[in-house]
């Protein structure tokens, strides 16, 4: 007994192109342009040298530092990589659930690689608002930080410039 199997419709040939469309393209995610200097501060931790202008700069807004004190170290708040490392198991799932159906529809394969970009940048955005540790300083309260806000949203602009980009690799 023979099997025979017809398909009215072979879409084999658009599925490779859509994969080559998509082939050697990656999403970056993370915060561009005037805000990424104080993304880079956040994610890694920064150690500020002092110098005399900006002991007279704190002393003005009532923080006075011990003289020994050589410089201001700002811990690491990674939001960007501990964001991602929290989200890539909902991030695979919206692979899985849009890959093949981008592969099989109509839709142009870069609607693929911004639904990537777009999920993942709501799912680091929405770590990032509710990142709680290490916590700020009284030095951050004194110079005007919102003791009712996130770590990382007292004016909102970090967390607004948390966007994505498509790549050549």
């Amino acid at each position: 007994m023979g099997v025979k199997v017809t398909t009215s419709k072979n879409l084999l040939p658009q599925m490779i192109q859509k994969a080559k469309e998509i082939d050697g393209k990656k999403v970056v995610v993370g915060s561009f342009g005037d805000h990424a200097w104080l993304a880079g501060i956040h994610e890694f931790g920064c150690v500020i040298p002092v110098t005399g202008k900006m002991r007279g700069f704190l002393g003005a807004h009532g923080i006075h530092l011990k003289k020994e004190t050589t410089q201001i170290v700002i811990p690491e708040r990674s939001f960007l990589r501990a964001g991602f490392d929290k989200s890539q198991q909902q991030l695979l799932r919206f692979v899985d659930n849009t890959l093949m159906k981008t592969l099989l529809s109509n839709r142009p394969a870069v609607e693929f690689l911004d639904g990537i970009g777009n999920t993942l940048a709501s799912l680091i955005y929405d770590y990032a608002a509710t990142l709680s540790s290490p916590p700020k300083s009284e030095a951050s309260y004194k110079l005007g930080s919102d003791p009712g806000k996130g770590l990382l949203t007292d004016t909102g602009r970090l967390l607004d410039n948390i966007t994505y980009r498509i790549e050549d690799d």
